[in-house]
């Protein structure tokens, strides 16, 4: 059917801190009727689980605090659609190693249940240059995924 409505929720953490904190809270529950408990259970998953998850420019080859949300969202059970932008090609590769070391998948182009393919140009990206002074390279934004 259509979506009659959307709920939106903004919190200042990290995800896989709001995964845990929100665990958490369901940890106290009283044992109540097994029906109950599975009803909760489903709405706390499908309240974690996001439909979509885009993470601009994030240049998770270079930051560790990446590695337990990638974890986190790898570990839900239905495939989520994660797309990471990078500025460079070579950005996005690094990226892609990093999801291979950190989830023990490879990526390819064939696909599998979790839907990985290898970094390739965004033909979405800016064509306006971005301006930087670290490097010869030439940065674009979102300019490969």
């Amino acid at each position: 059917g259509r979506l009659s409505s959307a709920t939106v929720l903004c919190k200042n953490c990290l995800y896989h801190d709001y995964i845990i904190d929100f665990e958490k809270e369901g940890e106290g529950e009283g044992m109540d009727d097994q029906n109950q408990r599975q009803k909760r259970r489903r709405q706390r998953e499908s309240t974690l689980s996001p439909n979509l998850v885009i993470v601009y420019n994030a240049g998770i080859w270079g930051y560790t605090d990446w590695h337990p949300t990638l974890r986190q969202l790898y570990r839900i059970r239905r495939p989520i659609p994660f797309v990471i932008t990078a500025y460079t090609l070579p950005e996005a590769e690094d990226d892609a190693d990093v999801m291979e070391e950190v989830l023990g998948v490879k990526m390819t182009n064939e696909g599998n249940d979790r839907c990985l393919w290898k970094a390739e140009i965004n033909p979405y990206a800016s064509r306006v240059v971005r301006e930087t002074y670290s490097s010869d390279n030439t940065y674009f934004e979102n300019g490969a995924w």
